[in-house]
């Protein structure tokens, strides 16, 4: 049986490589969720808040604590400071890793938006190796590789929520709003940060075709458009020349006209 979030407040908490088909979100609070990796296919998002959860202090720490750690420990080990203890340096280095990692295990059991993303995958993307990147992803909602096809989140605000490289086959995008928008960054970001990357919602043509449904006159040839969902689309005057309509799901009054074309 589905299982039913519907209205609850799940701020921070991780999903991620969990089986949620078919589940009930809607009018959720989900920001700062991941669900990394996680099945969703035929998920109803509809009315669920998205996006930024507000910044736990790790958020402002983390970037600046862990080079400033590992310099301090650099620095110990090497000898630079010296204490009045008849200890070496490797047992100093050695009492400089265990305090820090003490001090990161007490955040941890502190912090639950820390706890939900190393749980979940070790984060939501190289957790340690790049620490803006970690900055920037901690505190949103995440979609990374998830399943989602089927799910509907029609009429919902998607701003600062990740997609990226999730499978949106038949997913359901109209009338949202922010759709791969960032309210922190501009959007000339470097790649790594693009919200949409790896889907099809990387081509803005198509974005908005899914988000308004107005096809009118519009040109779009050669563009991708695998698993599309073109239901109830106004595809009048549209030109589909050469692009990639696999997977699409129409409505029954759109058949004709692909059935007419041999799309």
């Amino acid at each position: 049986m589905p299982k039913d979030f519907s209205g609850q407040d799940l701020r921070g908490k991780s999903f991620a490589g969990k089986n949620l088909t078919g589940a009930n979100f809607r009018n959720a609070d989900v920001r700062g969720v991941t669900f990394k990796s996680a099945t969703l296919e035929k998920a109803d998002f509809r009315g669920a808040k998205f996006g930024i959860i507000e910044k736990s202090y790790l958020s402002f720490v983390w970037p600046v604590l862990w080079p400033v750690m590992l310099l301090f420990m650099v620095i110990v080990g090497y000898g630079f400071v010296t204490i009045n203890l008849r200890v070496s340096h490797g047992h100093i280095l050695l009492l400089t890793v265990v305090i820090c990692f003490a001090l990161f295990g007490l955040a941890y059991l502190r912090d639950n938006e820390l706890k939900s993303r190393f749980v979940g995958g070790i984060g939501t993307f190289p957790f340690v190796v790049n620490s803006p990147l970690v900055a920037f992803t901690l505190n949103k909602t995440i979609f990374w590789k998830a399943n989602l096809k089927g799910t509907n989140f029609s009429g919902t605000t998607l701003s600062d929520t990740f997609f990226t490289e999730a499978c949106i086959e038949n997913t359901n995008f109209q009338n949202t709003k922010d759709l791969g928008i960032s309210s922190e960054y501009p959007e000339n970001l470097p790649i790594r940060f693009k919200l949409l990357q790896g889907t099809i919602l990387e081509q803005e043509k198509v974005k908005q075709l899914l988000v308004d449904g107005k096809g009118e006159e519009q040109d779009f040839s050669g563009l991708n458009l695998t698993g599309a969902y073109l239901v109830n689309l106004d595809l009048s005057g549209v030109n589909f020349l050469g692009a990639i309509l696999t997977k699409r799901v129409v409505s029954r009054n759109l058949r004709w006209y692909f059935a007419k074309r041999r799309i």
